[in-house]
């Protein structure tokens, strides 16, 4: 037997076996390569899926926090508004009650109207801001000017009703101001 006759078949076939050995160990690299990307796509899309998300949560949460910023605006308004207008009704029930010496019951309905207001205004203020202090010092100052019958009490009782409306008008404006800021 001659080996040169089966060596170009020795050849094919150790090309052959070469051939596939390469092809084999360039699929397992390019295997590598295209597992490697698909993870860094996966962790592309979870990124973006967790940006999304925290944007979503953060727009979930300022709409929460600017609604409830207007509720409490709006419960303020009209704490004050009912406080100030039970305090005027308790005014003309004594007005027009001055022959009685009893303290008339339409005067301690209003008196405990007014005085649940002014325990709801309160406890919807910061004790710690200087507004809110004022604030309840005014409304404190009103209760104690209720004698309305002193025209010198009346004068007292006006001045400090505008400058509760106005410290009111401050402090729902800058709550406005944060409101607007979270939109």
């Amino acid at each position: 037997m001659d080996i040169n006759q089966f060596m170009p078949w020795i050849v094919a076939l150790l090309i052959g076996i070469l051939s596939l050995i390469v092809t084999i160990i360039v699929n397992r690299s390019q295997q590598k390569i295209s597992i490697k990307n698909i993870e860094n796509q996966q962790e592309i899309a979870i990124k973006n899926i967790e940006n999304q998300t925290n944007l979503s949560k953060q727009a979930i949460n300022k709409d929460i926090l600017s609604k409830n910023r207007q509720e409490w605006i709006n419960t303020l308004r009209d704490s004050v508004s009912g406080y100030l207008s039970s305090h005027e009704l308790s005014k003309l029930i004594l007005q027009f009650d001055k022959k009685d010496k009893e303290t008339p019951p339409e005067y301690r309905e209003e008196f405990k109207t007014w005085q649940s207001l002014l325990y709801k205004i309160e406890l919807l203020l910061n004790p710690n801001e200087e507004k809110s202090i004022k604030l309840i010092d005014l409304m404190t100052q009103l209760n104690l000017s209720t004698d309305y019958y002193s025209m010198s009490k009346e004068n007292e009782y006006e001045k400090i009703k505008n400058e509760i409306i106005h410290v009111t008008q401050t402090i729902l404006k800058e709550e406005w101001e944060r409101v607007k800021k979270l939109q």
